[in-house]
């Protein structure tokens, strides 16, 4: 029994720390890295109740609960405006990150463009070798993305409909400029007989295992946000790509909000970064890639598609669009 206890004791403060830390993801770089985990730190908290009842001390029970409720309570509840439930769909877009300098396996990928069909691919990290893939897609006569980049990979969009204009919209100078992957695409989709212009974000921020690389991340969605208002209410938009943030995370809340758009996602979504890499099971992955739609959009139904080769799984979103 004292050897429950001491366990307990040991591990209590740092679990505490964790769930704390993930309530301030806007104060501190290293508090929002918390909520790439909040479920794992809901894991852990429950551990804590387990080893609480296993110590047999009501005060240590008690703190162990506490706990589990701080930590269990924000993955059931929406961070952000949820779009409108749709009855049918009209348009589908799919993203998928296709860690193209480490994946070599086009075929995959062709198999399940082919096996979800949707009416937009927008594919992160691509590299030159994957340029012919998302080039050559049967039924996907339209591209956009930049012809080079000083990065290693960038965003690509291929489409059914006409892309009536491609734009790369970043402010260099903030926080020393994009980092590799994070050059963002604006794409008007020319649909038959729209009532308002379709405009496609394609986006992939900077990844922010570093802390100049979340300023620099923050600071690419508050430009994500300035050109999302700037559209108006003349134009369906749609925010789409990995964004490496995840759904917890206050920054994804602020931009949702700051663009005056909705999310697809309710509240605890599927992973879609998954750790392949360490041979963990997908449950065990983080949401960082997200659609996010005009509220004029309803959205039928969202859904994480299969492996394809990469350690991202592909997002599907099937929308109402006017």
């Amino acid at each position: 029994m004292s050897l429950l206890r001491f366990a307990f004791d040991a591990t209590v403060l740092p679990v505490a720390l964790l769930v704390i830390a993930s309530h301030f993801g806007d104060r501190a770089w290293l508090f929002d890295m918390t909520t790439f985990f909040r479920p794992h730190i809901a894991a852990l908290a429950l551990a804590l109740v387990v080893l609480g009842l296993l110590a047999r001390s009501l005060p240590r029970l008690v703190g162990a609960v506490l706990l589990f409720g701080a930590a269990f309570y924000p993955l059931f509840v929406p961070v952000a405006p949820m779009a409108a439930t749709a009855a049918q769909a009209n348009f589908r877009v799919m993203s998928a990150n296709l860690m193209g300098g480490e994946n070599n396996d086009t075929e995959a990928f062709r198999k399940l463009v082919v096996a979800e069909a949707p009416d937009i691919v927008v594919a992160q990290e691509v590299v030159p070798a994957w340029r012919p893939t998302l080039s050559s897609l049967e039924g996907y006569p339209y591209t956009a993305g930049p012809e080079f980049t000083d990065g290693e990979s960038t965003v690509m969009v291929a489409s059914r409909y006409p892309i009536r204009a491609a734009q790369l919209f970043w402010q260099a100078h903030l926080e020393g400029g994009p980092a590799p992957g994070a050059i963002p695409l604006r794409i008007h989709v020319a649909r038959p007989a729209p009532q308002k212009p379709l405009i496609v974000f394609a986006i992939h921020p900077p990844t922010p295992r570093a802390y100049r690389d979340w300023k620099s991340r923050n600071a690419y969605l508050e430009q994500v946000v300035v050109q999302a208002v700037r559209e108006g209410p003349d134009a369906e938009v749609i925010v789409v790509g990995d964004w490496n943030t995840p759904y917890w995370s206050p920054f994804f809340a602020r931009t949702v909000d700051g663009a005056g758009l909705r999310t697809t996602e309710g509240a605890w979504p599927s992973p879609t970064r998954v750790f392949q890499e360490f041979g963990a099971p997908d449950m065990l992955g983080t949401p960082i890639d997200h659609v996010v739609v005009a509220p004029s959009i309803g959205v039928k139904a969202l859904r994480v598609g299969g492996h394809f080769g990469s350690d991202h799984l592909p997002l599907i979103a099937d929308l109402e669009l006017p």
